[in-house]
């Protein structure tokens, strides 16, 4: 099952950010009621032509808020705070931060559990191509720390 929406939200920013929200019940893990056991997320991009992991395992994203009615609440950790968050992220993988601009930021369910996390992908500036920078940010505003992956 998918649930999709989009909203418009303003980031303090001179243009409004579009933030799409994306529900996705875990493939595995669910036990005879329905529910989710456990909660992980992973996810591997490339970022100039290097692998890097984010994970977020169910240690992680236990402590963060809930966010339980997504139809009818804000989330617990604004748009604002997760590209702020994120933003700090930004020079610990690219060596020139300056030159990366968000491109956007999603909203994504880690399962049945009311968990959420943002993934807030950056851009660099004038580049043409897939080279993104995606960064996940947990509702407690603590973004998640990719892992390099060894080269062969």
């Amino acid at each position: 099952m998918r649930l999709s929406a989009w909203l418009i939200i303003t980031c303090g920013m001179a243009m409004p950010c579009f933030v799409s929200c994306t529900a996705r019940l875990p493939l595995h893990g669910i036990d005879e009621w329905g529910f989710s056991q456990t909660v992980s997320w992973t996810s591997t991009v490339h970022v100039r032509g290097r692998a890097l992991t984010f994970s977020v395992g169910p240690e992680d994203v236990g402590p963060t808020p809930m966010w339980e009615n997504p139809s009818s609440t804000l989330p617990p950790l604004s748009a604002p705070d997760a590209i702020e968050a994120a933003r700090k992220e930004v020079p610990k993988y690219v060596q020139d931060p300056e030159h990366w601009h968000l491109e956007s930021i999603t909203l994504e369910s880690l399962g049945n559990e009311n968990k959420w996390v943002y993934t807030v992908r950056w851009h660099e500036k004038g580049a043409y191509g897939e080279d993104t920078l995606p960064i996940p940010v947990l509702m407690n505003g603590q973004a998640v720390i990719g892992v390099w992956q060894k080269e062969p």
